[in-house]
């Protein structure tokens, strides 16, 4: 016959096993709750941090054809605003892009404003401003690559 003790020992193995499940069970359910819980938000940062960049990106490109109609119309106080509109969205760019891209969005900005110096002196038909074009084109390029390869595409 079995004795007491036995089958006390026994249920209160029993009961210990299933708790110690329980909440070894509840833990990791937990830890996976969180691990989640943490890769979302991730996911949600980086996803607000891309489209930010996107918009920041879109507003420059906006700006840098503002300043090619700037140059291209007959009222020089028409450029100024249109500088100022690409330097203020270059601030963004810079704000809101990856490393190194600062240097190419200034570098877009001095050769947009040697561009509208070039068209103030010498008229937007003339070599010289007809180079800095070509420049601020050259410079242009390489900042949209880029925009487009920090965006991904």
């Amino acid at each position: 016959m079995t004795q007491n003790w036995v089958t006390f020992l026994v249920a209160l193995l029993t009961a210990v096993t299933g708790l110690a499940g329980a909440i070894g069970g509840q833990l990791v359910s937990a830890r996976r709750a969180v691990k989640l819980s943490t890769l979302e938000r991730q996911a949600r940062i980086e996803d607000h941090d891309r489209e930010e960049r996107r918009t920041a990106y879109a507003r420059f490109l906006v700006a840098t054809r503002l300043v090619g109609q700037a140059v291209q119309t007959v009222d020089p106080a028409a450029r100024e605003p249109a500088l100022s509109a690409l330097r203020e969205a270059a601030a963004y760019v810079e704000l809101a892009g990856p490393e190194g891209i600062e240097g190419l969005v200034t570098r877009v900005t001095d050769t947009a404003e040697r561009w509208v110096s070039m068209a103030r002196r010498e008229g937007p038909t003339s070599a010289g401003t007809q180079s800095a074009h070509d420049g601020y084109e050259a410079a242009l390029l390489e900042t949209r690559a880029r925009m487009r390869t920090a965006l991904g595409g």
